[in-house]
Parts: C-alpha cells; structure tokens; sequence
C-alpha cells in the first residue's frame, strides 16, 4: 500500500496501491480486492478497484481503489462502467443476457 486518506465528504477511504507479482501474470481486480479487504478489515464488496496499471516488462501493479461506506453511496457516485468492471464474471453475464433479451 503506497497511500490511503479518508475522504469523509464523499464518505469513502481513497488507497493508492502497488502489488508486485514476480514471474506471474498481472493479477485481477478480484485478487487485488480479497488482499485489500484483508489488509484493511472491509468487505471486499464495499472496495472498488478503478485503475490498475501493469508496466510493460514490469512485475509492478499500480492502482487506485474507493472503498464506499455504503452500497448506495457508490452507486450514486461512481459511473457505471466502474461499477460493472467490479461485479463478478457471473453477474455481468446475467447482465448482458437480460440486456440481449
């Protein structure tokens, strides 16, 4: 973890990370947000990974995340997009079938 600042009027905590992944691929959102939710005691659902940038020939991970006090706080402040780069596999595929249909 590089930084992290609370920003109360938006009412989340703001963390600039870095994760090095030696001889391994770039790991993905959901990995990058079970070690966030570990390292700071939330739940992984309330963190919202929104940029993570891999080096070329870099084992270095730089990103940013919001972790939300609530859900609803998140949905009226983050754009959709964010929000569904977040949500699992499963449930962005339930998603586009329901748009499709």
């Amino acid at each position: 973890m590089i930084k992290e600042y609370q920003n109360p009027l938006l009412g989340r905590k703001e963390v600039e990370f870095e994760v090095t992944h030696v001889k391994a691929s770039s790991p993905t959102r959901f990995e990058v947000k079970e070690k966030l939710s570990q390292m700071l005691n939330v739940k992984p659902e309330s963190i919202y990974i929104i940029k993570m940038e891999t080096k070329t020939n870099s084992w270095r991970t730089l990103g940013t995340a919001h972790i939300y006090n609530s859900e609803e706080r998140a949905k009226l402040l983050l754009p959709k997009h964010i929000i569904l780069r977040n949500l699992p596999k499963e449930e962005r595929e339930k998603l586009k079938e329901k748009k499709s249909s």
